[in-house]
């Protein structure tokens, strides 16, 4: 089902990349360009699917399972050619087509999406993903280890006593209890993780050098990692990811964390909209509504504008004064702009506290001249 419907988003691409399209670009010439897939961009269950090796395995090099994270097992990039080979048998028989796609180490899957693709070698554009990778890989494994090491009463303890610093958040209440860590507080814990770290004593008095070393390192490799713009030296320090780097720029272009927020538009909200049996269905009207209603939106908004608009005729008869703001500036988008409203208590925690205290211990520092100010102009609306 899934290389059937991406089949049928990316077949505009056979055609237009191996004949090319007429693009306008920036400087308004026209010109015959070729637009082809480059890159995917996903988590690895995503990754494992497009590439339709087994889980557990590596989705771009055919390193044994038993070996993932060993130095001694980085190999090559997988070949194409094979693949595509033993693909072309699924119309010899089910057998000769289970056989030869285990030969070549992936799932027996009919018409993959990227098979008529022009310039298009799946498993060199499975990019290296911060979000997953760094975040929700490597830097959470650092800081297991860091509280296994160390103690998590320790290292939330140090996390309270924080100093407030510019551009860092301050984890009050630790980090230990943290669930389900997004990329950005991931991100906000990389900024403080070296300082919970730097003078703190490991059990039975072992040196934290090594540990200050590493958690140095990884720290560095991310944020190098993260560069919006690199440099040969930069790019010396990166060594595995050197390759795709130079291949497709820097990770920010491919980050998932810029398109993480879809799950919430696209599957969250959509699956709240439902009553949690046979959701599936139920979350394709949700979203098929959702579109017809935002096509329609931007269909009236086209109308309206169409109908303020001057004829050149008429231009010189109409004053500035005269002219109406753009419909876009008066109707926002549905479910972009969320509808603010204030929520004050029923009944306060505090009563009868004194002026003075307001201003000293809640920083209202003007409160008692803002007071008399609106108690005069309430006893008397006409004074200015």
């Amino acid at each position: 089902m899934f290389h059937t419907c991406m089949k049928f988003i990316v077949s505009p691409l056979e055609d237009a990349g191996r004949n090319g399209i007429y693009l306008v670009s920036s400087d308004g010439g026209i010109r015959r360009c070729f637009p082809v897939l480059a890159m995917y961009i996903g988590d690895y269950p995503e990754q494992v699917l497009v590439t339709l090796v087994k889980t557990g395995e590596c989705p771009v090099c055919p390193a044994p399972q038993e070996g993932i994270g060993s130095l001694d097992s980085i190999q090559e990039l997988r070949e194409i050619e094979p693949i595509l080979e033993a693909l072309e048998k699924s119309d010899e028989g089910a057998q000769e087509f289970v056989s030869a796609c285990e030969d070549v180490g992936i799932k027996p899957v009919q018409m993959p999406f990227w098979t008529n693709l022009p310039f298009l070698n799946i498993y060199s554009s499975i990019t290296p993903d911060i979000l997953h990778q760094l975040y929700q890989g490597v830097v959470k494994h650092v800081l297991s280890w860091i509280q296994t090491a160390c103690g998590t009463a320790e290292i939330d303890a140090r996390c309270r006593r924080m100093p407030i610093s510019h551009n860092v958040r301050l984890f009050m209440k630790g980090i230990s209890h943290l669930s389900r860590v997004t990329g950005t507080e991931h991100d906000q814990i990389c900024r403080i993780m070296l300082s919970l770290v730097s003078d703190i004593q490991l059990p039975s008095r072992f040196s934290n050098t090594r540990l200050i070393k590493a958690v140095c390192a990884l720290l560095d490799f991310v944020y190098l990692a993260k560069y919006p713009i690199h440099t040969s030296e930069t790019l010396e320090n990166l060594d595995d990811a050197l390759y795709l780097i130079e291949l497709f720029g820097t990770t920010n272009n491919y980050n998932t964390e810029y398109t993480e927020h879809l799950h919430i538009d696209l599957a969250k909200n959509a699956y709240h909209a439902t009553n949690f049996r046979d959701e599936v269905s139920q979350m394709t009207i949700w979203l098929d509504r959702k579109e017809r209603m935002l096509q329609h939106e931007k269909h009236v908004r086209f109308l309206e504008l169409k109908n303020t608009i001057t004829p050149p005729s008429l231009a010189s008869a109409v004053t500035p004064t005269t002219t109406n703001p753009l419909p876009h500036s008066l109707h926002p988008l549905p479910c972009l702009v969320y509808q603010r409203i204030p929520q004050l208590p029923k009944h306060p925690t505090i009563l009868s506290v004194p002026i003075h205290e307001v201003c000293l211990k809640y920083g209202a520092t003007f409160f008692e001249t803002a007071l008399s100010r609106f108690v005069t102009q309430y006893q008397n609306p006409d004074f200015t």
